[in-house]
């Protein structure tokens, strides 16, 4: 919840690994990549299908 977006990526402010906020891959020292879930926009909220 710390990290920084940049170029579609988010980097762990922590271990300095990024992940990819569309497909959810990762870079080292990452052992594993995350889950990704489709999400929208409706006015103030987001919805995320899970």
């Amino acid at each position: 919840h710390e990290g920084e977006v940049e170029e579609g990526q988010i980097l762990c402010p922590r271990h300095g690994a990024r992940f990819d906020l569309r497909t959810g891959r990762q870079t080292l020292p990452a052992p594993k990549p995350v889950k990704v879930f489709p999400a929208r926009l409706e006015g103030d909220t987001i919805l995320l299908d899970l």
